[in-house]
């Protein structure tokens, strides 16, 4: 696919990746049903490099409250682990999960944000800057620890 790292910015700011046949949104915005712009004539775009394009991500989703309901109760992401004074204390205080998967059996996971999907985190209590995310619809990749928010479940004020 020859398009397939194309990394646009509108005046807006927003984030856009270009594909065959539309231009998908990148950025958090939540009041766009279809992320999907077919018709992109009315936008000014400027290409960006990749390394550009997900650092501003990375910016705006730390920037973006994520507030959301799930099984009649109320979650909201809190803000970026680089944020914390101490941000290896805050991961060591929040609730650790397990879950029976290939490659995650019998290890404590933690459940975070990270770029607008909730993911299950398998870090490691010696400093490694990134670390094996698990998404909760079943992908897997690596994401750089700072920019994680941990989930608070506001209808029983506690972490998850």
């Amino acid at each position: 696919m020859e398009n397939q790292n194309l990394y646009y910015i509108d005046d807006d700011l927003r984030i856009f990746k270009k594909y065959n046949e539309y231009h998908l949104l990148l950025s958090p915005d939540y009041s766009v049903k279809d992320r999907r712009f077919f018709d992109i004539s009315k936008l000014k775009l400027n290409r960006i490099s990749k390394h550009k394009a997900y650092e501003l991500l990375h910016k705006q989703f730390a920037q973006t409250t994520q507030l959301w309901k799930f099984n009649h109760e109320d979650y909201v992401a809190a803000k970026c682990f680089s944020e914390y004074s101490n941000m290896w204390q805050s991961i060591q205080d929040l609730p650790k999960h397990t879950l029976n998967a290939t490659g995650v059996s019998g290890r404590d996971l933690i459940l975070v944000m990270h770029n607008g999907e909730v993911n299950y985190l398998a870090y490691n209590t010696a400093y490694y800057p990134k670390c094996p995310a698990y998404g909760v619809n079943g992908n897997y990749h690596w994401v750089d620890i700072k920019w994680c928010k941990p989930i608070w479940n506001k209808t029983k004020n506690q972490w998850v």
